[in-house]
């Protein structure tokens, strides 16, 4: 499994968590499906990039260069907050989208 930046790291240890709260706080063990996952690990190497990104940013002198890697950061970000508006750590009521989220047993 790659090892990802502190960030990511801390994104998927919260996502981890907020889910299993909901879960517990409605009596039932949830898991991510096998696209959630997907999603999660997209998003979770959206935000290395940004972190590297981000250092990019700071090592650069020229202005020019400083507006190039702004541009990739802001698009970063709105590929990652695309990402994640694909997940939901709720618990869904009994319906199709319910039964889509596989419980843990």
């Amino acid at each position: 499994m790659k090892k990802h930046s502190i960030e990511a790291q801390r994104l998927l240890d919260e996502l981890d968590a907020e889910l299993a709260a909901n879960g517990a706080a409605a009596g039932r063990s949830l898991g991510w499906s096998a696209s959630e996952r997907q999603i999660i690990s997209m998003a979770a190497d959206a935000i290395d990039r940004g972190v590297e990104l981000a250092a990019a940013y700071a090592e650069a002198v020229d202005v020019k260069d400083k507006i190039k890697v702004s541009r990739e950061i802001r698009l970063q970000e709105m590929a990652t907050t695309r990402l994640l508006s694909k997940v939901s750590t709720a618990v869904r009521r009994r319906s199709r989208c319910a039964r889509s989220r596989p419980a843990m047993p």
